[in-house]
């Protein structure tokens, strides 16, 4: 008969929660794993490693890190090598089924209930439409004709002028409230 016959289910429990904290898991994805709460997670781990002598519980810590560490690095190689072949945007202009455009112009992943079907975790989730027109109002000086003339002299049509204001300038556009 092995030690782990030996144990009752609470104890095979609190192990194998050990061995994903050893292995370099987060408390909310040990939660979402063993379908418990953080805070009961939070509270299995801390009393175990409490109960430790205190090298042991330094080792456990660094460990964890450790292990956290390269899951991350792991996590970020994949992701890279997911997304080397085609990027986010060829993908979506590829697929655009599985794809509905908002009203502003963003792309967003239809639901699983729309789609019938289950989707990959590297499928890209959405794509901000960064070249959309915002409406903007039109800047329109109104104030006294020696703070236009400032301003149209810096901002010039062209904008080859870069030149910047001088502290007289500066002052006639601070006295008039003309930025506020």
């Amino acid at each position: 008969m092995s030690i782990i016959e030996e144990l009752n289910e609470h104890e095979k429990r609190q192990l194998e929660i050990m061995d994903f904290y050893n292995s370099g898991y987060t408390y909310e994805e040990i939660a979402k794993f063993m379908f418990m709460s953080v805070n009961t997670i939070k509270t299995i781990v801390n009393t175990w490693i409490k109960n430790l002598p205190s090298t042991s519980q330094e080792f456990v810590r660094n460990k964890h890190r450790i292990e956290k560490k390269a899951k991350k690095e792991t996590v970020k190689a994949i992701n890279y090598e997911a997304t080397r072949e085609m990027g986010d945007k060829a993908f979506i202009l590829k697929n655009r089924s599985i794809y509905k455009t908002k009203e502003n112009g963003n792309i967003i992943l239809k639901s699983e209930n729309e789609l019938e079907c289950k989707v990959t975790w590297d499928t890209p989730r959405r794509l901000n439409n960064d070249s959309r027109e915002e409406k903007r109002e039109e800047f329109k000086p109104t104030i006294s004709t020696t703070v236009g003339q400032v301003v149209s002299s810096h901002y010039s049509k062209e904008m080859s002028n870069t030149r910047l204001l001088s502290n007289e300038e500066r002052k006639i556009i601070y006295n008039s409230n003309y930025l506020n």
